[in-house]
């Protein structure tokens, strides 16, 4: 309908803490979903546009090109951020989500691409910046600049790597920069009655719409010295409170043992709807209660709950609260004084109210006045905590009154956060050239090398990349050298290698050999191409160099010819001579580890290609099948479906999945009798095949085992629901169809969503959801088709993305990550990874059991 949404200014005009005068400023925005104060007027997203909107209500736009698809997944949050940034969240429920996302900030007319990260700007200047994300509604901080998002079923995590660093090295995959906090789903406390569901019946009683958010940033309320966090869950009318601790470069999050029988805000008005919290000036807590019948979009309703809840889609678009919680006593403390803010907003700077810092912060920003932050210095009284320090120093930086030594004092304080806080200033200070300062900076930096705190190194490490001093490689090295592999803090110091690569490769253990070598390949280093392969000549050493240089289209041979230093070549020649080694072995006794380390190597690759048919008429393991998905030898698909009649159930899903790996032998397969033993999931991937020869194909061979439609399977087992079903029998049947995609009472594979507290599920919705796995897919679990530039074809769902990586989690829990640059196509299946044609594999009476089963789960 038309467009109706409205930016009002409330005031308090006889100051007794409620609102008397209200006054609209715009009424004829598209869904606003996020507001900042800003200067004299108010920053809106309100997709596609973010505006700026003035007192007079004149809009302008900012930035536009933001998707305007469902109504809940739209940009939105606007945080300001320490570092003078409005950080922003995208809006999207999953990795992928709208992810060709393209937008053009109206200032500089610059156009950026998205996709479906979180961002942050400058709403002055126009610069843009895309933020590890995505998140869906809601984005908060802590005093300390620790970002947190959310999504429906995840209530709380944290950003423990951000994009800003990771994409300053494409040549390395990092590991998840995102951190759960709980597992998905964990449950809610209410004090209302279970509202009628008619999906996820699994999920009741549990987060499926968690959004909004906050840290608290204040001591009115809390004053225990512990970080706590909340979060809005509207669908169950809660808001659940956290505490959070230190654990490592995260945290770890409990829902508040304080309040065990029902959530922090719970109420039994059904029509309570909170998705929004804030720590308000006054130190309360804020909540924007959207008060309405119904919470959820009818897109994500099944047909039948669209049409019972059709005449009330709209009940409650009159009406919305805003709660302030406070203590039974009433809040006393400086936030009273926020009347007074035209008088006094300069000494807020130190107040122990984040929302109060932050605007005096954001005031000092638009002055950008030398006497006006002295005079803000001079009302500060008594010592500073180490919140409204690391903040006053912040906005030193801004007005370009933060000295060299001011900020290497930050490096000494005894607070970690403050510490932490420094090393991010350091990125943006001019340093002094002269001699005597960059070796203290180089001193106090190498303290901060072994520092106790996990955050501080973690930061360190992002930091280093930032700073092009020779000796800054030295530390980076020390740092990716205590680093352990794989975990976040390896990923920060890699993201950092490029600019001190040649010192770092001249350093760094044999941790990150292949890692390194990667980047000094890719970007054609000689000095640190030879500073590797000078201290990495033992067996392990030439297996990772030839995987490298696979990757990369060389030969051993190719690259010796490359390599210029002396001491680099001969290196080189000794592991060219361990190579010879293992290709004249192969003729007598091949042994796996020769014949693998040869496979890697493409001038010897023919020669085991040669061997492969034999080698499996031998031997027919899992460890040939890698060699033939990796070498893909001509005639493949003859000779691994020989003697299919003799293989286990388990070598023939591999030696399934490793004809899917090439499109010819799939279509050879296809045309073969051995393809109908594959199971319902790879039916369907082939079904749904990006190539239309093989997905036309495949739907003729499966034709005898799939319904013209899901409705016409629905229909056919029916009967199921009046059969009486057997549980025993039951877990029988969820070994043999449900196994190898889900997880219950231990069992089982977490490809799929784990089947807990199924005991509330509707039968008939389960017959559903068994027979028409698609028509309600779970965020997260639809399907991909990735191939890949070699050729190699993936099939999955994206567990984790990145500026310059993917990762997929595939069939028999196996996961795989790639650089974007080496992706050459990915399209969604448009469907679940949970496959239709599961009937194919049952009958009526054992479809009730396995119902039986999962509605006991044990």
């Amino acid at each position: 309908g038309k467009a109706g949404g409205r930016v009002v200014r409330l005031e308090d005009t006889d100051h007794d803490g409620r609102y008397d005068k209200r006054h609209v400023i715009v009424s004829d925005l598209s869904y606003p979903t996020g507001i900042l104060t800003w200067r004299e007027g108010v920053i809106v997203t309100a997709a596609p546009d973010i505006f700026f909107i003035s007192p007079d209500g004149t809009k302008k736009v900012l930035y536009t090109g933001f998707s305007t698809g469902n109504q809940q997944l739209r940009v939105n949050g606007l945080r300001w951020g320490m570092d003078g940034w409005v950080y922003c969240a995208a809006g999207a429920h999953h990795g992928g989500y709208n992810k060709g996302t393209q937008i053009e900030c109206k200032l500089t007319g610059e156009k950026i691409d998205l996709g479906s990260r979180d961002f942050r700007f400058k709403p002055d200047t126009g610069e843009f910046d895309p933020q590890t994300g995505p998140s869906q509604f809601g984005r908060a901080r802590d005093d300390w600049g620790h970002w947190f998002g959310v999504q429906n079923s995840f209530p709380l995590w944290h950003y423990v790597l951000r994009d800003h660093y990771l994409r300053r090295n494409p040549h390395v995959i990092p590991p998840d920069p995102i951190h759960q906090l709980f597992p998905r789903n964990p449950p809610v406390y209410p004090a209302s009655s279970m509202e009628k569901r008619f999906h996820s019946f699994d999920q009741a009683g549990r987060f499926t719409s968690a959004c909004g958010i906050e840290v608290y940033r204040d001591q009115v309320l809390f004053n225990d010295g512990k970080t706590h966090a909340f979060t809005c869950e509207p669908f169950h009318n809660v808001v659940q409170h956290h505490i959070l601790e230190d654990d490592g470069v995260t945290f770890k999050a409990v829902r508040d043992p304080a309040e065990s029988k029902m959530d922090f805000l719970a109420s039994e008005d059904r029509w309570c709807r909170p998705v929004m919290v804030r720590t308000g000036p006054d130190g309360a807590l804020w909540v924007a209660d959207m008060y309405r019948y119904m919470i959820e979009h009818p897109q994500w309703l099944p047909q039948n709950g669209k049409d019972e809840l059709l005449l009330h889609y709209r009940e409650g678009d009159d009406k919305g609260r805003i709660w302030r919680v406070v203590k039974e006593q009433g809040v006393e403390g400086e936030g009273r004084r926020v009347t007074e803010w035209s008088k006094e907003w300069n000494s807020w700077l130190g107040a122990t109210n984040g929302w109060l810092r932050d605007k005096a912060h954001m005031q000092l920003s638009w002055l950008n006045s030398m006497p006006a932050m002295n005079e803000a210095l001079n009302s500060l009284e008594g010592p500073l905590s180490p919140q409204a320090m690391a903040q006053a120093s912040w906005a030193l930086l801004e007005t370009k009154m933060l000295t060299s030594m001011d900020c290497m004092d930050l490096f000494d304080n005894p607070s970690a956060h403050v510490r932490e806080q420094a090393l991010q200033m350091a990125e943006w200070m001019k340093w002094n050239p002269g001699l005597e300062e960059i070796v203290l900076l180089k001193k106090v930096l190498a303290k901060l090398v072994n520092d106790k705190d996990a955050k501080v190194r973690l930061q360190l490490a992002c930091t280093l990349g930032e700073l092009k001093f020779e000796w800054a490689g030295d530390l980076l090295a020390e740092v990716l050298n205590s680093a352990e592999p794989g975990s976040p803090l390896q990923g920060a110091a890699l993201s950092s290698v490029l600019p001190h690569l040649e010192r770092v490769c001249a350093r760094a253990d044999s941790k990150s050999f292949a890692m390194l070598l990667r980047c000094a390949l890719a970007t054609k280093n000689e000095k640190a191409i030879a500073a590797l392969v000078t201290r990495s000549d033992s067996q392990k050493g030439l297996e990772e160099l030839l995987a490298v240089l696979d990757e990369k289209n060389l030969s051993l041979a190719a690259f010796a010819k490359q390599v210029t230093d002396a001491k680099a070549r001969e290196a080189v020649e000794k592991m060219a001579a361990r190579l010879q080694q293992a290709a004249d072995s192969v003729q007598t006794a091949p042994t796996m580890e020769s014949l693998a380390l040869l496979a890697s190597d493409r001038e010897h690759r023919e020669r085991v290609k040669a061997l492969l048919p034999e080698l499996w008429a031998k031997m027919g393991n899992a460890e040939v099948l890698r060699l033939v998905s990796k070498l893909q030898p001509q005639g493949g698909e003859q000779f691994l479906l020989e003697g299919w009649d003799q293989r286990t159930p388990a070598l023939r899903v591999q030696i399934l999945e490793t004809l899917l790996s090439n499109d010819a032998w799939t279509l050879a397969l296809l045309k073969r009798p051995e393809a109908k033993s594959a199971d319902a999931a790879t039916r369907a991937r082939l079904m749904k095949h990006p190539k239309k020869n093989i997905a036309s194909l495949a739907e003729k061979v499966f034709a005898d085992s799939t319904s013209a439609t899901r409705a016409a399977v629905v229909e056919k087992f029916k009967p199921a629901l009046k059969l009486p079903g057997d549980a025993a029998r039951g877990k029988t049947v969820f070994a043999s169809v449900c196994i190898s995609c889900h997880k219950l009472d231990g069992v089982g594979l977490e490809l799929g969503p784990d089947l807990r507290s199924v005991a509330q599920h509707d039968a008939e919705k389960l017959l559903n959801s068994i027979l028409d796995p698609s028509a309600i897919i779970e965020p997260g679990f639809m399907a991909y088709h990735c191939t890949l530039k070699s050729g190699e074809q993936l099939y999955g769902v994206i567990a984790t993305e990145t500026s310059a990586s993917l990762t997929l989690k595939m069939a028999g829990n196996l996961t795989k990550s790639v650089l974007r640059s080496d992706v050459a196509s990915l399209k969604s299946a448009g469907t679940s990874l949970m496959p239709e044609g599961l009937e194919a594999a049952m009958t009526p009476q054992s479809l009730a059991d396995l119902i039986a089963y999962l509605k006991v789960g044990r």
